[in-house]
């Protein structure tokens, strides 16, 4: 054998013990490194070179312990581009990683467990000799050569794959029910470059994403770790930030799944994204798209967007989208529950962030069909409704403050139903139609001018009025056929129902707060009205129930009535304030109409109620001894006769009376006067039926007049 073959042989031979070796070597390397620079074990199960391709995998790779890894990959292979190598950049023509999946733990106080535990750069064997110039201090010129050089070896990728790629946010100690999940079917970067200290790419494409979270997730700040590392930290190092350049990069993201837990209902959500072109360059746009689908429903964007200054400029279209999957997403903190309801419409949206703050302009229309709510037993539907904004715009003020404005905003509404189950009966309104206009509102001004128009069941249908300036102002109203039979349980609290009746309302109302003042004509036609707590009722009106119905109607069987009153809603019970306005307007309006006819005379209604709920007028007044009344008295006499003819639903109960000391027989006496007050009544127009004369009373003089309820069917004492 010739030297020449020996030599090749042993050159052969050690090739072939170096392919062997090589692998060991690396992956040897790889693992101590690793895991010195992570602060935790490495482990990897192999390593395949092929050099004459410039290929490399590595597989079985895992961060952590056995037990709690907080990284595990199948496999990473790169194909390096030999070409860029002789001509002095580092390439690969590809690098693919498969099926990497990554744990993060949250701990118990809410912070995420650092994946990274050791701040040291990585160990140096103490056998291993170290050149004294890797040991020095750099100098000012070495670093700003460094600089100019790039903080790291130029690379470029032609595409860099990921496949399949899971991240678990898991509660530590491993219970059940992860709080987040992240999947990712495939991420590709194509032409990706790293050098100069920037990083560029070409395009980055997401295929198939997947995000599982619990709503009620909470991460909290990061603070102290739950577990420390062993080794102590070194000094913090200051570290050259690397720029990202993606000028030009395309960025698509297809068939993303999100899906949000909410007990134990999902709310799944499909996304695609589109951004072209990008370009971070001071006032330029870049054209967007996105899509979301849920179920039946989805939304789009399409438009512009820029990142110098921030802006989003574009139109928005939504259909069929469930107003329940955006609320349980917003999970607002409000009292109504909302059942269904379908969103659609198309808005012209230019948002963008300036110095002062967040600017938004909104125009266009959104509508919302079947829609249900519940508010602790208080249920309100509608068919549809249909909202309308004309140059709605909403910017930061200099007070800090969010000031809008809008030329005009409109709402209307067709099949409107509300139903109250807190009241006994319970409450329910129907309205066929509901429109509202808002004239250019402004806020934080509070300058509002609203225009309501609504149609209910039969004839019942009004109109509204409302100016607020800083918050409050005068809303005036007009509501003709007002039915009161739906509204029957809110009276219960005054001791009484609706059994009929409908109301008309003309006036104004004003609010501050939660104190409300009315004064308001108000007319109810074809009024019935069911005792159930007489007790409450007189408390409440002075009167009982059927006297109070009398005293209110009309000779027309109507009720015509000014009525002023406050109220205050503060405890933000309905039945309640709805209680206390009936009563307060009520009671205002039996005392007006008693006491109008003899206010000139210097008559005062005691409002004293007897044993049978009458009320107890003052007494008319004779000369001592006799039947005759003093001089001034038949003045008084007219003006009961006056409120006995206006109001027919309205008997008088006349009682005589005299004192022992007036008469021998002061029973006779008081029968005369009782007799001579009853023939006054009459002349003056008072029918007979209404009259009634009582038994005589002795120890008191003059006749006391009472009225009560007139007896459906009566006849007259006097026959």
């Amino acid at each position: 054998m010739t030297r020449r073959t020996r030599i090749a042989i042993s050159v052969l031979l050690a090739g072939i013990a170096l392919r062997i070796a090589l692998p060991f070597g690396i992956q040897a390397i790889l693992e101590r490194q690793a895991s010195a620079a992570l602060g935790r074990p490495v482990v990897v199960e192999n390593v395949s070179l092929t050099l004459s391709r410039g290929a490399a995998s590595l597989e079985g790779i895992r961060v952590g312990t056995e037990d709690s890894p907080i990284l595990r990959c199948s496999r990473v292979s790169a194909n390096l581009d030999v070409l860029g190598v002789l001509l002095g950049k580092i390439g690969l023509e590809s690098l693919e990683i498969v099926n990497p999946e990554i744990v993060v733990r949250l701990l118990s106080d809410g912070t995420l467990e650092p994946l990274i535990l050791a701040t040291q750069p990585p160990a140096i064997d103490e056998t291993d000799e170290v050149p004294a110039e890797a040991t020095s201090t750099p100098s000012v010129e070495d670093e700003a050569d460094a600089a100019e050089e790039g903080s790291a070896l130029p690379l470029h990728v032609d595409q860099l794959m990921l496949e399949n790629l899971s991240i678990l946010l898991v509660p530590s100690g491993g219970a059940k029910g992860n709080p987040a999940e992240l999947g990712l079917g495939r991420l590709t970067l194509r032409d990706f470059s790293i050098g100069d200290g920037k990083l560029d790419f070409g395009s980055i494409g997401l295929e198939s994403p997947r995000v599982k979270v619990r709503r009620d997730i909470v991460i909290a700040p990061a603070s102290e770790p739950e577990t420390r590392p062993e080794t102590e930290p070194a000094e913090e190092r200051q570290t050259s930030g690397t720029g990202l350049d993606v000028s030009g990069t395309d960025f698509t993201i297809d068939d993303a799944k999100f899906v949000i837990q909410a007990g134990e209902e999902e709310l799944t959500f499909v996304v695609d994204l589109s951004v072209r072109e990008v370009d971070f360059g001071p006032g330029e746009r870049f054209p967007v798209r996105l899509r979301v689908e849920r179920e039946s429903g989805w939304l789009e964007f399409n438009g512009e967007a820029g990142v110098q200054p921030v802006a989003l400029q574009g139109n928005l279209a939504l259909e069929g989208v469930s107003l329940v999957s955006v609320l349980h997403v917003a999970n607002p903190e409000i009292a109504a529950r909302i059942e269904k309801g379908i969103l659609g419409g198309k808005l012209a949206i230019d948002a963008g962030i300036e110095e002062s703050g967040v600017r938004v302009a909104v125009h266009g229309g959104l509508s919302v069909d079947d829609l249900a709510l519940d508010a602790e037993g208080r249920h309100l539907t509608v068919a549809s409704t249909r909202v309308r904004v004309n140059d709605l715009q909403a910017s930061p003020r200099k007070s800090g403050e969010l000031g809008i404005r809008a030329d005009l905003a409109s709402i209307e509404i067709d099949g409107l139903g509300f139903r109250d189950d807190t009241v006994d009966p319970v409450a329910i309104v129907e309205l066929r139609e509901l429109r509202v206009k808002a004239d250019a509102p402004r806020w934080p001004e509070r300058d509002l001018a609203v225009d309501i128009e609504f149609r209910g069941l039969g004839e019942f249908e009004g109109t509204a009025n409302s100016r607020l300036v800083s918050g409050n102002g005068p809303s005036e109203l007009e509501i003709s056929a007002l039915p009161l039979g739906p509204l029957s349980g809110y009276a219960r609290e005054g001791g009484f129902l609706l059994k009929a009746g409908q109301a008309s309302l003309d006036g104004k109302v004003e609010s501050e707060g939660t104190r409300h003042s009315a004064k308001l004509d108000l007319a109810l036609d074809g009024l019935e009205i069911e005792t159930i707590d007489a007790g409450v009722f007189e408390e409440l009106f002075g009167m009982s129930p059927d006297l109070a119905l009398a005293v209110l109607k009309d000779p027309t069987g109507g009720v015509r009535l000014p009525l002023h009153f406050d109220v205050d809603t503060e405890s933000g019970e309905t039945g309640i304030a709805f209680a206390q306005l009936m009563a307060g307007a009520l009671r205002q309006a039996i005392t007006g109409i008693l006491t109008t006819p003899l206010k000139g005379l210097g008559f005062v209604a005691r409002g004293v109620v007897g044993e049978r709920g009458e009320m107890q007028m003052e007494p008319i007044r004779f000369e001592p001894g006799s039947d005759d009344w003093n001089d001034g008295e038949e003045d008084y006499v007219a003006a009961l006769a006056r409120s006995l003819v206006a109001r027919p639903g309205i008997a008088a109960r006349i009682t005589g009376r005299a004192t022992e000391d007036e008469a021998r027989r002061p029973e006779r006496l008081a029968e005369k006067r009782a007799k001579v007050v009853l023939r006054a009544l009459t002349k003056a127009g008072v029918d007979a039926v209404a009259l009634e004369v009582g038994p005589v009373a002795i120890g008191e003089s003059g006749v006391l007049v009472e009225f009560v309820a007139r007896p459906q069917n009566g006849t007259s004492s006097q026959e």
